[in-house]
């Protein structure tokens, strides 16, 4: 790792298991702090009451941040009936309460409605910009707030267990779902008051618990000089990704801005099966050196890594 005047070159990246009662960027920031990384950056907020995986790209793999942005996530959700909250979650001031509780084999009965491609609303308590103010900025100012609804999609969403009073889902998303708002959604449909008690990501893209760890064991690691012990290459965050060997040339080429073509017979194995569009990874000796995209037997630089 090259120190530099702002920070270590350190390129990688880091599945955090986020404690609850901590935002995401505050644990960018420490992690940042306890590296000495140059530059960090998150994949996908978690709130701060909720715990799980929380990928920190480091140097260059902040530039495949995007591509687990848009992964599929999977997510432990608890549900507490008979108690909405403002910011339908354990977090926020009580709205109202009764004392129905759901069955169980009633919320079995209303999943089906949940799956698939559905329309949701975000909760107003989100970072979603409005007129670029952040929507819970502007409820904080006591105005009132109306997001439109967006199109998500839901994987699977299922029921694991569950008390008189509380009732515990495991849900597989696509990119842009509030499972607050899941939760809420599900309350509704059984005509229940609901909020979320507890909320545990499992999985963003190819980032699992298996590869997670805490913030007291990244300082460790880091106290004894054995981060790479824990550091995950650029390219794991390009799982989905397909991969095309080039030369130190093309390396060149592409580092100066300029598109590869594909074009001669030799390059017909390379390319086969890229669809027009593609965003492809460009491994040089093993590792990603670059992102490009595929059009009409060229590939055109998106983005550098290293």
């Amino acid at each position: 790792m090259k120190k530099q005047s702002n920070g270590l070159a350190i390129n990688g990246w880091l599945v955090i298991d986020k404690p609850a009662g901590m935002g995401s960027t505050p644990v960018v920031s420490q992690v940042k702090a306890v590296t000495q990384a140059r530059k960090a950056g998150h994949a996908g907020t978690l709130d701060p009451f909720a715990t799980g995986i929380l990928p920190v790209a480091l140097g260059n793999a902040t530039k495949t941040m995007p591509y687990i942005v848009a992964a599929e996530k999977a997510y432990e959700f608890t549900i507490a009936w008979g108690i909405e909250t403002d910011s339908l979650d354990c977090d926020g001031a009580v709205l109202s309460q009764d004392n129905f509780r759901p069955d169980h084999r009633k919320i079995q009965a209303v999943l089906g409605q949940f799956t698939g491609e559905i329309d949701q609303v975000p909760p107003v308590h989100s970072a979603i910009k409005i007129d670029g103010k952040r929507a819970y900025q502007r409820v904080r100012q006591g105005e009132k707030v109306t997001i439109p609804p967006r199109k998500v999609h839901i994987y699977a969403l299922d029921f694991v267990d569950g008390t008189r009073d509380q009732a515990r889902f495991l849900v597989r998303c696509s990119k842009g779902t509030y499972v607050r708002a899941l939760g809420r959604d599900l309350a509704m449909a059984l005509g229940a008051k609901g909020h979320l008690v507890q909320l545990r990501r499992l999985k963003v893209g190819a980032f699992d618990e298996k590869a997670a760890i805490s913030l007291e064991i990244l300082a460790q690691k880091v106290a004894t000089k054995s981060l790479q012990d824990i550091l995950m290459p650029a390219v794991s965050g390009l799982a989905g990704v397909a991969k095309i060997d080039i030369e130190r040339g093309e390396a060149a080429c592409i580092r100066s801005g300029r598109a590869l073509s594909m074009l001669r017979k030799v390059d017909y194995a390379r390319i086969h099966g890229l669809a027009q569009g593609e965003t492809v990874g460009l491994v040089l000796h093993g590792e990603i050196c670059a992102l490009a995209r595929f059009e009409k037997g060229l590939l055109h630089p998106v983005r550098v890594l290293s």
